[in-house]
């Protein structure tokens, strides 16, 4: 009669709770969506549940590189949208050590942090940081930076990011052409958004 052989080894083991975690880290990957979405004007709300998890997550050091970016932009995203920028800006600055997509997310979180703190030059610098690492994301630019920086008066910099943009991204080359023309034009305000979704 035969007879199943399981798996004894320790390396097994561990492959399998690499496994667990790799799929956890995607389960967890479109938190912040769930709460950007949200309207939490005039509430006082903890932070979510799936924040510990992804902290902890982190703090096990047992993530590989790419999965750790993407839950440091998720701890970012939320703790941002929660009013936590200390936080924030540990993970957001986490984001933008890595050389892959987070870093500018991470560059336009940590300039969105510096107009909430008053900062607008600091923000003029992260804008430019973002344009300059839109390049090494594999999706498209993030546009919120920028639609904040505009209400601050920086046409320069908004319109020098889309630039950045632009040299970087031909798959929506019509729109950034149109809003680089409208800024440079100085005639319209362009909106900064569809087909862009961030938060």
């Amino acid at each position: 009669m035969s007879t199943t052989k399981l798996p004894s080894s320790g390396s097994s083991t561990s492959r399998w709770a690499k496994r667990r975690r790799s799929i956890r880290v995607e389960e967890l990957s479109a938190t912040w969506i769930k709460y950007g979405i949200a309207d939490l004007a005039g509430k006082e709300l903890p932070g979510p549940p799936e924040l510990v998890e992804i902290e902890a997550l982190l703090a096990d050091g047992e993530l590989e590189p790419p999965l750790a970016a993407q839950m440091h932009g998720q701890a970012a995203r939320l703790l941002f949208h929660f009013g936590d920028l200390a936080k924030a800006r540990l993970h957001a600055t986490a984001m933008v050590a890595t050389d892959g997509p987070e870093a500018h997310s991470g560059h336009g979180l940590l300039g969105r942090i510096a107009l909430r703190e008053g900062d607008v030059m600091e923000a003029r610098t992260r804008l430019e940081l973002a344009g300059r690492t839109v390049g090494t994301a594999l999706r498209d630019p993030e546009m919120a930076l920028a639609r904040e920086m505009l209400q601050h008066d920086a046409h320069d910099a908004v319109l020098q990011y889309l630039l950045l943009c632009r040299a970087a991204c031909d798959r929506y080359s019509d729109v950034l052409d149109r809003w680089i023309t409208q800024l440079r034009e100085g005639v319209i305000v362009p909106e900064l958004g569809f087909p862009f979704i961030d938060f």
